[in-house]
């Protein structure tokens, strides 16, 4: 989903804090936006646990390669009548197709609000085992000359923009009334 921004021993914050820190608080940042309803839905599930692990690791000081399938099946829950990776692989293609994308602006917000310089990306790392991350990517940069929120119509696709009716008039039965 994108390259990180950060290099060993860098943070998003402030950069000299360690790279575990920073990672922490953009996992916090993608708890913070995932909605409380949704939170029930499998792929929600799996991005919590995805961002709870990694601040785990990172009080920790755990400089691991990532989550593999079988923690992320076995601690969520999983099916246990499907293989790990199968199960994983349908809902991580929700994740990025959908899920994420809807979450991303809010929380492009949330990592700009915080006072952070990058915000997270869910990461899968190819191979045998396949391991899941957050990584960081740069924010956009702002563009406040579009509108009051502080980011263009490019930066946010798929937010809702609202348009004022200044063409206000009665109903047809109240310009029949004197």
């Amino acid at each position: 989903m994108g390259e990180p921004v950060l290099n060993k021993g860098e943070t998003c914050g402030d950069r000299e804090n360690s790279t575990e820190a920073g990672m922490a608080d953009l996992a916090k940042a993608l708890l913070d936006v995932i909605p409380k309803d949704r939170q029930s839905l499998w792929p929600y599930r799996v991005m919590a646990y995805i961002a709870n692990e990694t601040v785990r690791r990172a009080e920790l000081t755990d400089e691991g390669r990532g989550i593999s399938t079988k923690d992320i099946h076995t601690d969520v829950g999983g099916n246990e009548n499907q293989e790990p990776s199968a199960w994983l692989s349908a809902h991580w293609k929700q994740i990025s197709n959908r899920h994420y994308p809807e979450i991303e602006t809010a929380l492009i917000h949330r990592c700009r609000a915080a006072g952070l310089s990058a915000y997270p990306v869910l990461a899968k790392t190819g191979g045998k085992p396949v391991f899941y991350s957050i990584e960081a990517r740069e924010l956009p940069p702002l563009d406040t000359e579009d509108d009051d929120t502080g980011m263009s119509a490019e930066a946010l696709p798929s937010a809702v923009r609202y348009q004022s009716d200044l063409k206000l008039q009665l109903s047809r039965r109240g310009r029949l009334l004197p």
